[in-house]
Parts: structure tokens; C-alpha cells; sequence
């Protein structure tokens, strides 16, 4: 299946445990919490050939490779073994002896009424506790012996323990661990997993004899059997198998030839240049050249890894992911992208996980990744350097890579082409919407966006995305339904606010009342999913601004290697056009955009109206410590407009600037002043400087009753 640019073809991604991270200020791109956009800094990475893991390649390989007939990994314990044979072996009627047998200590149990196999068996355990192995062996030999019907419970024993009795003979005890195999091939029970047992001790045996192919045969065997214990030597073995005079062999074996090929991509291997000299020089095909192009790309020989490259399989996915590296330290990009794409078809979807964790991922060393998600980000990556944005999106959604699909979304495609992206991949993906901590989550450490999630996650981008330019009726749509609600009262409050037909109250309650909605509720109508919000981050904290990383990189301490990935894949002239033009330029924008609401809100009310210095003075807190200046203008428009009336008044009276707002997000105005009803004057709550004045005008003028307390927005 090639890749064709269809989101819905590879986004296949693995559910992440919803995890909400406490995490320090601003970190460095391979910290050990998050991982930032690989977008902000391409160049470190691009050219390097991925890492793998020894065990989880050596999972891969045995995964495909049969084991011998009948062998098994050891499922049950011995005692568990005995009780299944035994019930197995006994008619129903020997209860009795059955449960002498599983709870005598066999020295004294008397044999006579067991099975000859049983007998002879626990006779040779006998023999060998009183190491006296000729007869031990005689007893497992006379086992074997018996016709078949008559041994087939305690065959595999009988001769698995026959080595113990072997005085180090290398060959016998090599022909009884086969002997082993050959037993549970042709049909023997084998309850403990012997026969995979065997082939462990064969690897180890050969090994000791330097008959390399053979002990790496065995060894591959018995994992794809099932076999738990690792060879522990086997690093070790390649190393000296690669140190042999002859390596012939080893080339002609296929099984060996492509495990040593899989050592080298480790890193691995102390003889790695006299195999792949060898290797090339072979007149065969050497089985995993697309190992061997990675081992030479990864040791810096790219002429060798081109040369087998040219060898390997046109379905070998490695060998087109190599050549896709070297095309761009060519700086070829659209050979690099046909390659990454030929890369891409041939690996599972990510969560198929083919390749366990390996190789891991490409830009930190600490976290791992499937291949099959390494390969799409990169290619999203190389698709974005040559300008085909809804291409780069598709693959780095595929590849479960929200911050750089995110920040493709929001500051490439143009609002049209992104809705247009929506409309047809995501047409409607209300029901599957997830709270907006989906950022927390292990995205943070190199993990994947749930698969069920991207669908609704791209709406709602676009959704505020279309917000902030004003496109309410557009966004709509694409809200969930306990956002649009919030979204359907700021259409309809801007369009009276922004009625010229309207008086002049009507406009500025509107706009009042919508700016209150945009500074409550902003983060879910407005704010940007990655630079300069990052709502994907809760807002706590920010990571690398792509943005600014890719319009004027800090190249500080670049290698040569580093400089040349940058300089193939360095913004075009029309991707810097559309970057220096994608967007609010400062974080938190939308607490801004309702202050500009509520200045155009104040400057329509009259300085009695019951919303006007409730509106003033809660809109200047907003930013009265970020934007002072800001706040200072409604200060004075306060001043200058209900300065004059009895609740403004009291409140220049008693403030000189403005205060925090409480819990609720408003002002705490002061109580309204009693009026004289005989003179008409308003006097002061009972400030100091109040109470001063009171005094001092004590006789003057008599208390009136109290008047109704002027009525204020209840937006907040």
C-alpha cells in the first residue's frame, strides 16, 4: 500500500495513559519530561540513522523464524509436570498411588506399582543423587529403550538428564540435547518445554566449540520457541564469530548472516567492518542488505550503504529509509520524499508496534519509537520543507505527532485550506471530544495523540482558530457543544455591538457583556493550540516557539553534518511569507481582544449607566500588572466620565488605582453614597478620609435614608 496523503489510511495510534504532569519552567528540547516540535529544530536529527535495541530487534527476527516440530517453552513447573503425567499415565481407579507418588519422598517409595518409564526414570534420580552415574545412565538408557507406547511421558526426561552423566563429553552431550528435540518432534509429551531447554544448551556448547552457525541457530531457535532466558553470551559470540578466519559459513547461513547484520544496527560490533567487507565481497546475496546499508550509513560510509541499498529488496523498508537520508545530505528533497514515502508504505501502521521500541526515537536518545512513527514525522518534516503543508499534516497526524501537526494547522495552512483539510477528513467528531488536557498526557514525553481524539482536536483548532478572526458563525459548527453555546452569545453580542443602527447603550452593553464572555472563556474559544498559548500545555508552561525557531534558528553549536540537514530543509521564501503573518504574536492574546471589547464598551455607556464602572474597572485589572498602560486608559476615561456621580465618587475617594478582582473576577466597587435629600450632596462610605470629612463637616447637613444600591453586570 503506497501512502497517498490520506489521514485516515495510517492515523492508527496507541491510547496513552492520561497523565497530568506538574512540570518545572521552560526546558530543553530532550528534558526529561517533554519533547519539543522537531519542527523548531530539524537540523540536530534529520541526517542521523536511528538506534535499535538489541533484544527487541532480536524479538522481531526470532518472530519470524520456525522452531523445530514440537518444542516448546517450559510452561509449568516440575511438580506441576509430575501431576499432569502422572494423571495423565494412571487409569482413574489409582487414585491412591497417584497421591503416594506426588507426596512420598522418593527414596522410600516403593516404584512397583508405576508405569516402567516413571520406574526407571526415579531410579536413574536415584542413582545420580548417590553419584553413581553408570547407573544413572543405564536406567535413563533403559527408559529410551522401551517401545514407544511404553516411554512417552518420560522420554524428554530420560534423556535431558543423561548429559548430567556425560563427565563433560562434549559430542554425547550434544547428541543427547538433540536427542531431546528428536524426541518431542516425533511426539513425545514434553510438559516441561525440554526440548527448548536443549536447544539453549546446545547454543552454548557449540559456542564453546567456536561452531558459530550452528550455536546462533540454536539460540534463534530456541527464542522463537518461546524460550525465556536470553543467551546472555550472544553479543559476545557475534563478536567472535566476526573474528573467524572463515566467514563463509556464516554468509551462507541465513539466520545468522541476518542476526549479525541486526547486531551491527545496534552499534555493536567490534568486527563490523571485516563482515561488511566480506559480506559485499560475497557472491551471493547476503540475506538483510537493508541491515547492512544502515550499519554502513550509521558508521559514515554512505558510498557502502548506496551500494546495498542497490542490493537489498525493493520491500525492504530500511533500505528506502537510508536512501531517503542520503538524498537530503544531496539536498535532493523531492527524491528524499518519495523514498520516505516508499519508507512509510512498507511499515505497520504505529500501532501495530512491529518492531517492539526500536528504533528509538530520532530526537531524543531517552525516549523511544516505532519506526513506523519515526518515519512519518520525518516525513512530515520534509513535506512541510517543500511547501506541501496538507501532505505534512496528513503524515504527522498519521504518526501520532500532535505538536507538529498542531503548529502546521495554526501557522501554514491558511484558515480557508485548514477548514477545507477539516471538512473533508473530519467532517463532523463531536461525540468523540476528550477534555483539553489531552496535552498532559504523554504528548509531553514523546507520546501519541488517542486516535479517537484527532478528529474532534482538529475542529476545535479550527474552530478557534476561525474565532479569532472574527468568523463566529463559521466556528460554530466546529465547537463542541458546550463550547458553541459560548460561541452562539458572542456572535450574537457583537453583532448588536457592531451595529450602527443601535444605539449607543445597546452597543456598548453587547460588547460589554461579550468581552466579559472572551476573558472568562477564551481559552476554549480562542487560544492557540502551540505558539504563543500553548493550550496544549494548560497554558502552565511554554516549550520552543517553532515560529521564531524556523524564521531565525540558533545554529549555535551545530556540527557541519547539522548544518548541511538545515540547509535542506531551511523554510522557503513563501513558507517565511506565511509564518511572519500566522497569527497573535503574544501569549494570553484573547485577555487583550476583551479589553479592547470592553474599552469599545465604556466609551459608548454614560458614566451613570449601572455596567460602566463595573466595566471599566474590571476590564483595566485585567491587565493592570502585564499592561499598565493599558489599564491606565480606563483609569482616566472613569475619571473623566462618573467622577461627577455618587458611586464614582466614592470610588476616586477611596482608591488611587485599581485592586485585584475577587473570587467572582469583578471589581468590589464601594457601597453607593446617602445622598442629602435637602441638599442633594453624596457623601462618602465610612473611609478614614470619609470620616475625617464628616467630622469636619459635622451640622451642616442631616443623614438621608439609604436609596436603592445601583445595579451592576452580572457577566462575571
Amino acid at each position: 500500500m503506497v501512502y497517498d496523503g490520506a489521514p485516515s489510511r495510517y492515523i492508527r495510534l496507541s491510547s496513552p495513559t492520561m497523565l497530568l504532569l506538574a512540570l518545572s519552567t521552560h526546558a530543553s528540547a530532550c528534558g526529561p519530561y517533554f519533547d519539543n516540535p522537531r519542527l523548531s529544530w530539524v537540523g540536530r536529527n534529520m541526517l542521523d540513522a536511528p538506534t535499535s535495541s538489541f533484544d527487541a530487534d532480536l524479538n522481531h527476527l526470532v518472530r519470524h523464524a520456525e522452531p523445530p516440530p514440537g518444542v516448546r517453552a517450559r510452561l509449568k513447573t516440575t511438580a506441576q509436570g509430575e501431576a499432569e503425567d502422572l494423571t495423565a499415565a494412571l487409569p482413574a481407579a489409582d487414585a491412591a498411588t497417584h497421591r503416594a507418588w506426588l507426596t512420598s519422598a522418593r527414596d522410600d517409595l516403593d516404584l512397583t506399582p508405576y508405569p516402567a518409564e516413571f520406574r526407571g526414570y526415579i531410579e536413574g534420580v536415584r542413582s545420580l543423587h548417590d553419584e553413581d552415574h553408570a547407573a544413572a545412565a543405564a536406567h535413563w538408557e533403559a527408559v529410551l529403550a522401551l517401545p514407544e507406547p511404553q516411554r512417552s511421558y518420560r522420554a524428554t526426561w530420560a534423556a535431558f538428564m543423561l548429559p548430567a552423566t556425560r563427565a563433560g563429553d562434549t559430542t554425547a552431550m550434544l547428541a543427547d540435547y538433540q536427542q531431546v528435540i528428536n524426541l518431542a518432534a516425533a511426539g513425545s509429551t514434553d510438559t516441561l518445554g525440554l526440548a527448548a531447554a536443549s536447544l539453549r544448551h546446545r547454543a552454548y556448547l557449540l559456542a564453546g566449540q567456536k561452531r558459530w552457525p550452528e550455536a546462533l541457530d540454536a539460540c534463534l531457535k530456541y527464542r522463537a520457541a518461546g524460550g525465556q532466558k536470553y543467551c546472555t553470551d550472544l553479543g559476545n559470540w557475534l563478536d567472535a564469530s566476526m573474528a573467524a578466519e572463515d566467514l563463509t559459513a556464516l554468509l551462507d547461513n541465513s539466520g545468522t548472516a541476518e542476526l549479525i547484520g541486526l547486531y551491527l544496527t545496534t552499534g555493536s560490533g567490534s568486527g563490523a567492518d571485516r563482515w561488511l567487507a566480506a559480506a559485499e565481497s560475497a557472491a551471493a546475496t547476503v540475506p538483510g542488505a537493508d541491515r547492512l546499508a544502515w550499519a554502513s550509513y550509521q558508521r559514515g560510509d554512505f558510498a557502502a550503504a548506496q551500494r546495498w541499498i542497490d542490493r537489498a529488496e525493493d520491500d525492504a523498508a530500511m533500505a528506502w529509509w537510508m536512501s531517503a537520508k542520503l538524498a537530503l545530505r544531496r539536498g535532493e528533497l523531492d527524491d528524499a520524499i518519495a523514498a520516505l514515502q516508499h519508507t512509510v508504505s512498507l511499515l505497520p501502521a504505529p500501532g501495530d508496534d512491529l518492531f517492539a521500541d526500536f528504533p528509538r526515537q530520532i530526537t531524543c536518545t531517552h525516549s523511544s519509537s516505532s519506526p513506523a512513527r519515526a518515519a512519518r514525522i520525518e516525513l512530515g518534516i520534509t513535506l512541510v520543507a517543500a511547501d506541501r503543508y496538507e501532505e505534512a499534516l496528513t503524515a504527522l497526524l498519521s504518526a501520532g505527532d500532535w505538536l507538529d501537526a498542531a503548529w502546521v494547522a495554526e501557522q501554514l495552512l491558511t484558515t480557508n485550506e485548514l477548514q477545507q483539510y477539516v471538512d473533508g477528513w473530519f467532517p463532523d467528531a463531536r461525540t468523540y471530544w476528550w477534555p483539553p488536557n489531552h496535552a498532559v498526557v504523554n504528548l509531553l514525553s514523546g507520546g501519541t495523540l488517542p486516535t479517537a481524539q484527532v478528529p474532534a482536536s482538529m475542529r476545535h483548532l479550527l474552530a478557534r482558530r476561525l474565532a479569532r478572526e472574527g468568523r463566529w458563525a463559521e466556528a460554530r459548527p466546529y465547537y463542541t457543544d458546550w463550547t458553541n453555546d459560548w460561541a452562539r452569545q458572542m456572535d450574537s453580542l457583537l453583532a448588536v455591538g457592531q451595529d450602527p443602527t443601535r444605539s449607543d447603550v445597546e452597543q456598548g452593553e453587547a460588547l460589554w457583556q461579550a468581552a466579559a464572555i472572551l476573558k472568562r472563556h477564551g481559552w476554549a474559544l480562542v487560544s492557540t493550540e502551540m505558539e504563543p498559548d500553548f493550550r496544549v500545555l494548560e497554558g502552565w508552561h511554554e516549550m520552543s516557539d517553532t515560529t521564531s525557531q524556523r524564521l531565525d534558528p540558533d545554529t549555535t553549536g551545530y556540527t557541519e553534518e547539522m548544518l548541511q540537514a538545515h540547509r535542506a530543509l531551511t523554510p522557503s521564501p513563501e513558507q517565511r511569507d506565511r509564518l511572519s503573518d500566522s497569527g497573535p504574536d503574544r501569549r494570553y492574546h484573547f485577555v487583550w481582544t476583551a479589553q479592547a471589547l470592553a474599552w469599545e464598551a465604556v466609551q459608548r455607556l454614560p458614566g451613570d449607566h449601572p455596567d460602566f464602572l463595573q466595566a471599566g474597572c474590571t476590564a483595566g485589572s485585567w491587565t493592570r500588572v502585564r499592561d499598565p498602560e493599558a489599564a491606565d486608559r480606563f483609569w482616566k476615561l472613569m475619571y473623566e466620565k462618573a467622577r461627577r456621580t455618587t458611586q464614582g465618587a466614592a470610588l476616586f475617594s477611596q482608591w488611587s488605582w485599581f485592586k485585584p478582582l475577587n473570587e467572582e473576577g469583578r471589581c468590589d466597587l464601594p457601597e453607593p453614597q446617602r445622598v442629602d435629600e435637602s441638599a442633594g450632596c453624596a457623601s462618602a462610605p465610612a473611609s478614614p478620609f470619609s470620616l475625617l470629612v464628616l467630622l469636619l463637616t459635622a451640622g451642616r447637613r442631616r443623614r438621608a435614608s439609604p436609596r436603592p444600591a445601583q445595579r451592576t453586570s452580572s457577566v462575571f
